[in-house]
């Protein structure tokens, strides 16, 4: 039960590598793994993290930020903001909420006493409060808005390698203001389960897959709480370039 707990709350150190996962359910080791294949150097590796929440805990990013890697940080919280600076000062810490039209400068912001759960989304907030009992709503706050475009325009002119992605039932709505033809992340990280106070094992989601597929990615894996997508030419590429060697 021990490791159980460690892997589910605060990361373990997976002993056949040495490697230490901060993610949810390993999302940041598997990512590793294909950005280690796929030959990219760490140097090179960039991250937008939409919905951060705590700087280490249950992040898709602190393992590539401790390796030395940087990149943006998105949380709507500002109660987490001082965590998130003060532990990753290399990284640009933005709080801002995301923006689903121009004309939306600013929104309501839900704060709830579970981790992961907040979100301008009040119907989602409800839901997560109506399935557990323990939860509930302990402040909102009035939060300025960005559009991914911006971001993406403003802090990535050069290629972004992992966009992560928890927004609380906005993700596919952010994905399509992305423009694909000019910003193409390697990965794309989304959460693909409806939250519940227990382990949730056949009620997984597929939001983005087709959406994500029709844009030139695969579903490379689902951990049981987050799907990671790739991009198809990198690794055709790749791989075209490694028989070419092997030959």
């Amino acid at each position: 039960f021990e490791d159980m707990e460690c892997h589910m709350n605060r990361g373990c150190v997976n002993d056949s590598d040495g490697k230490q996962s901060f993610a949810q359910s390993g999302e940041d080791m598997i990512i590793s793994y294909l950005l280690h294949f796929l030959q990219k150097p760490i140097s090179e590796v960039t991250y937008l993290d939409l919905g951060a929440n705590h700087a280490k805990e249950l992040s898709n990013t602190y393992h590539f930020y401790q390796m030395g890697a940087k990149g943006v940080l998105l949380e709507a919280n500002p109660e987490l903001i001082p965590e998130l600076e003060q532990v990753r000062p290399r990284d640009i810490v933005l709080n801002r909420a995301m923006s689903l039209s121009q004309e939306e400068q600013e929104v309501s912001f839900y704060v709830l006493n579970g981790d992961g759960l907040s979100t301008i989304d009040y119907e989602e907030a409800q839901q997560a409060c109506a399935q557990n009992p323990d939860l509930r709503i302990t402040a909102t706050y009035q939060i300025k808005t960005i559009q991914i475009q911006e971001i993406l325009e403003t802090y990535f002119p050069q290629e972004l390698t992992i966009l992560s992605i928890d927004l609380e039932g906005i993700e596919e709505k952010i994905l399509e203001q992305i423009d694909f033809e000019k910003y193409k992340p390697w990965i794309i990280v989304l959460e693909n389960i409806p939250y519940r106070p227990i382990l949730s094992i056949d009620e997984r989601e597929y939001k983005g897959r087709s959406f994500l597929e029709q844009r030139g990615y695969t579903e490379y894996a689902f951990t049981g709480i987050n799907s990671i997508f790739l991009r198809r030419d990198v690794v055709e590429h790749f791989n075209q370039k490694r028989m070419s060697e092997l030959q």
